[in-house]
Formats: structure tokens, sequence, C-alpha cells
């Protein structure tokens, strides 16, 4: 059995997701939320200039149609608001990373494919990094063309599976050093009175 390895990340709402050609058991995830959300229905804010991952995995990729079949390769593009950039990847190294070789986003290959087993759950395809560069809404959405051979889910006997995940983005800037320096000042007066109060009621 192959082991995959978990990955952590700080995005949690999937605002859409489209399928064409999927089999109705399998589920693209950005995160740990799967299935399909309602548009809008949630945002993530981060600072100007913070980084943060997104994670990409698939869960129940084999359903009991499908026990005889195998994954053979996964690719995908991201595309995302002038305000936030990609500035790296890492593919699950369970696969071969492709993502140069087929100028993508993120792409991977497995020779023998990955296969189905009973207690097979979910599957990491690859972790991307981001940084928010300037204030205000954006997004970020994973997508697939099937016109390219190398994009969506690639598989040995089913048709490649193709689909768009996007998750919106709020960039915010930091809050001006006088304001931490005064939130700071009330935190210390604040725990210095609880003192004396608590000294003298002893």
């Amino acid at each position: 059995m192959r082991a995959i390895k978990s990955q952590f990340t700080v995005l949690l709402v999937v605002l859409m997701i489209v399928w064409t050609g999927a089999s109705q058991a399998t589920t693209f995830c950005m995160e740990d939320v799967c299935g399909n959300q309602e548009p809008n229905s949630g945002n993530r804010i981060v600072k100007i200039g913070e980084q943060f991952s997104v994670t990409a995995s698939v869960r129940n990729l084999f359903d009991e149609s499908d026990t005889a079949d195998e994954l053979l390769a996964f690719g995908f593009n991201v595309v995302s608001s002038i305000n936030i950039e990609l500035i790296g990847r890492e593919i699950n190294p369970i696969f071969q990373d492709d993502a140069e070789l087929l100028s993508l986003t993120a792409a991977g290959s497995s020779f023998p494919g990955i296969a189905y087993e009973p207690e097979f759950q979910q599957l990491v395809l690859a972790t991307l990094h981001f940084k928010a560069l300037s204030e205000g809404a954006g997004f970020i959405s994973i997508v697939t063309d099937l016109a390219d051979l190398n994009q969506g889910l690639i598989f040995l006997n089913r048709d490649p599976m193709a689909f768009t995940i996007g998750q919106g983005i709020t960039a915010v800037p930091l809050p001006p050093a006088i304001l931490l320096f005064l939130n700071g000042l009330l935190i210390i007066g604040w725990q210095r009175r609880r003192l004396l109060n608590n000294q003298n009621n002893n």
C-alpha cells in the first residue's frame, strides 16, 4: 500500500465546483471541504504580505464500479487575481513532478498507476503557495481544460475528469505600528491594574 502524505493548509471554504464527465462519487477538493457549495459561501481574509497555502486533493477517487481502474496522472493550471501571487508548489511525492515538462502549474504521473484500495479515502495532489501583494478582493481558481490531454485526472480505463474550483480572497492592510503600540500599552495597563486589585483584596 502506498503511503499518502498529509498536507496542512489554511483555506477553509470551497466556493465553486464544476464537474465535466466525472463520477458522481468523486470529489475534487481545495482544503478539507469537499462537495458542491453555494457560490460566495465564504471568503478567506489575509494580510498584505502574508504567505498562505492551499492543498488540492481528491476524495472518493474510486467507487464500486471503478475498483479495477488506476489513476495514472493529473494536471491543472492556477489563475489568480493580480493581488495574489503564486510563489511555489509542491507535488505529492508519490507522483513524478511533470509540471515544468508540460508547462502546467501542477502536474504529476505515477507508473504503475495508483490503484483502488478498500481504505482509500483522500489523495493529495499538490500544495500551492501564495502571497498577498496588495489590498482588495481577489480570487484563486484551479482550472483544467480537457482539450489538453495532460490536464484533469487521467485514468487507465475511464475518461479524463475535468474540474474547476475557486476560492475568494480578501487582502487587508497590516495594522499601523502606532495601533499595535497603543494596544500593547492598554494590555500592560490592564494587567497591572488587575494585579494591584488582587493584592488589595488579599
